[in-house]
């Protein structure tokens, strides 16, 4: 795989920004600033590792320390949506109850980390003989519906709200869309193999 060197190498010189900037607002007790840096920093370092073991040698320890790393980077993402969360909208837990989920706040990974990955991995899907431009776009929409109905779920909270509800509905068609184009080239490619496998046999 071939590094993305140049880019990474910004992404290296923001993480460093992003750390001082969070290092001076944990120490002046700014929670909502630290929150968000440590939340984005969190990302980068997702780049940075990816970067990393992209120009390393594939070997079961460069995988083992990039899923290690990748890992903590997720966990510290979730830190900071969680505290953000608290922040954008302060529970008040004696009415509602109603306080983020610690692990998943918001559908931070149910929703934003898997969608950006459904964005991510369109591109290869897209130069994929066997996918092809359908299905990769199915997967750009899905993922970017996906991302929103995260925001909404952390901007504007209330599952009642329009634009959440919309978000939500169009997240199930094309949830529904990708799943099915998925399994029919799955079928298609399995039909293709049997054939051929009952040929040489």
């Amino acid at each position: 795989m071939r590094p993305f060197t140049i880019p990474a190498g910004t992404v290296a010189w923001l993480a460093a920004a992003g750390g001082i900037a969070y290092g001076i607002a944990f120490a002046a007790d700014n929670a909502a600033a630290a929150a968000l840096l440590l939340t984005v920093g969190a990302g980068l370092t997702v780049l940075i590792i990816s970067a990393l073991a992209a120009s390393l040698e594939d070997t079961p320890q460069v995988r083992l320390a990039a899923t290690i790393g990748m890992v903590g980077a997720l966990a510290s993402a979730a830190h900071g949506v969680y505290d953000l969360a608290n922040r954008i909208h302060p529970p008040d837990v004696a009415v509602t109850g109603d306080l983020p989920n610690p692990v998943d706040p918001r559908g931070f990974a149910t929703f934003a980390l898997v969608g950006l990955a459904l964005v991510v991995l369109s591109y290869p899907l897209a130069r994929s003989p066997r996918y092809g431009n359908g299905l990769a776009n199915a997967g750009r929409i899905l993922g970017a519906i996906s991302i929103v109905i995260f925001l909404g779920r952390l901007i504007i909270l209330d599952p009642t709200n329009p634009v959440v509800r919309v978000a939500l509905v169009a997240g199930v068609v094309a949830n529904t869309v990708f799943l099915i184009r998925l399994a029919r080239t799955w079928r298609a490619s399995e039909a293709v193999a049997t054939g051929e496998l009952a040929r040489t046999g």
